[in-house]
């Protein structure tokens, strides 16, 4: 883009889908627990991001009547465009044969009956609708396995995660979640823990409770998640001191990285610039894992380590003497170092969830895990525009139940496979 571009010219540009604006230009012409639930669906361990690849609740960094991430006249343009997912084609029994393998776990004779019937919307209404399944942790206690037999280890993680995917109800919500413990991966064979099957149904609850959410809260409380802090070793992260220690950078690169934005810089289009821009840098990373120093897995007894276990669901805990107390800056935005943790936190995470590469990456990576590992830019296009603005006459980003409707019903998903 030039400075010779006019507004218009950039609005036409954001709302055109890559697709059309190659056909309008002629020298366009010529990625666990999906690592726990891949332990259990395939071979423990998941799969990231690939990091060259690029109920709704109204975000806590949401910009009222605009499109967080996007420029302005961008922004305007999506308004304009009304936004938000399509309706499903009409249901037929081959049809919904497809969509249930691609939104559910497979399908019965009874479930492709009702979808049919029903049709494909009001089949996705009533499974958002549905309350949550029986707690799978709760489950895993029923059944012995947080005995101190089993604290050093993780035995029972396997029979709790498939007793949960083959008897929940709310099999869209199951699905939606083994695609995000997919992307945001954690895995019992990395984690140094006591009773790591509970950390791990613990994510797994985690994602259940926030995956039609808002992306932005999902990110808070992956985040604070035990799981994720010993995996990834941001608990017990604290500021430099004399002795040569450092804040651990682990979660903040992944973060970037494999969770939100990549590593390199997307026109509104969803293409890479050109030549590349990176996304980030060494010192953004040093900068955010100051901004991640201080928390802590509350609630271990060190002398009596393969006790009681419930603090594997509670979040971690501040310890302001750990924090380091200097200016950070995560992409633009200054955070003075008298700011306290918490808010230090929420501002580098609006920041993260503002960034305009999170629509495109995030929806790419779900359409890898539900629909096709190689989407058209034209597909990841249109889901990116429902997580920059859902079409509510209130615009939300990062609404994670119309991004999922959005993936589930573009017509590259839904192709007519009756044809030869």
């Amino acid at each position: 883009m030039t400075m010779l571009d006019t507004q218009s010219d950039v609005a036409r540009k954001a709302a055109t889908p890559p697709d059309e604006a190659a056909a309008s230009h002629p020298h366009h012409r010529n990625m666990a627990l999906g690592s726990v639930a891949l332990s259990t669906l395939s071979a423990c361990g998941g799969g990231g991001s690939d990091p060259g690849d690029q109920g709704a609740t109204r975000g806590p960094a949401s910009l009222p009547g605009a499109c967080a991430g996007l420029t302005a006249t961008a922004a305007a343009s999506l308004v304009a465009c009304g936004g938000g997912a399509q309706p499903f084609e009409p249901m037929t029994e081959d049809r919904a044969a497809r969509l249930l393998n691609q939104a559910a776990l497979g399908s019965t004779p009874a479930q492709l009956a009702v979808l049919v019937r029903d049709g494909a919307d009001a089949w996705f209404n009533a499974q958002l609708a549905l309350p949550l399944s029986p707690s799978v942790w709760d489950w895993a206690v029923a059944q012995g396995f947080g005995s101190r037999l089993y604290a050093r280890g993780d035995y029972g993680l396997d029979q709790a995660l498939w007793w949960r995917l083959c008897t929940a109800q709310d099999v869209l919500r199951q699905r939606m979640v083994l695609a995000l413990s997919e992307i945001f991966v954690v895995s019992p064979l990395n984690m140094v823990a006591y009773y790591k099957q509970f950390a791990c149904l613990a994510w797994w609850e985690l994602l259940e409770q926030h995956c039609f959410g808002n992306f932005r809260d999902l990110l808070t409380h992956i985040t604070l998640s035990p799981a994720m802090g010993v995996y990834l070793s941001m608990r017990g992260s604290a500021k430099e001191d004399g002795s040569g220690r450092h804040p651990d950078e682990n979660y903040a690169r992944e973060l970037l990285q494999l969770f939100t934005i990549g590593l390199t810089q997307l026109q509104p289009d969803g293409s890479p610039t050109s030549p590349p821009v990176d996304t980030y840098d060494g010192h953004t990373v040093s900068q955010l894992a100051k901004v991640f120093t201080g928390w802590e897995v509350d609630g271990f007894n060190p002398f009596d380590p393969e006790g009681p276990f419930d603090y594997l669901r509670v979040p971690m805990g501040f310890h302001a003497d750990r924090h380091a107390d200097t200016d950070k800056s995560v992409l633009g935005t200054n955070i003075p170092g008298q700011t306290p943790g918490p808010e230090a936190m929420r501002l580098a995470l609006d920041a993260i969830f503002n960034h305009p590469n999170v629509g495109f990456f995030i929806g790419r990576q779900l359409i890898q895990r539900l629909v096709t590992s190689n989407p058209s830019k034209a597909y990841v296009w249109r889901v990116a525009t429902v997580f920059n603005h859902n079409g509510a006459a209130i615009p939300v980003r990062g609404d994670l139940a119309a991004v999922l409707r959005a993936v589930l019903s573009d017509p590259e998903a839904r192709p007519d496979i009756t044809l030869p």
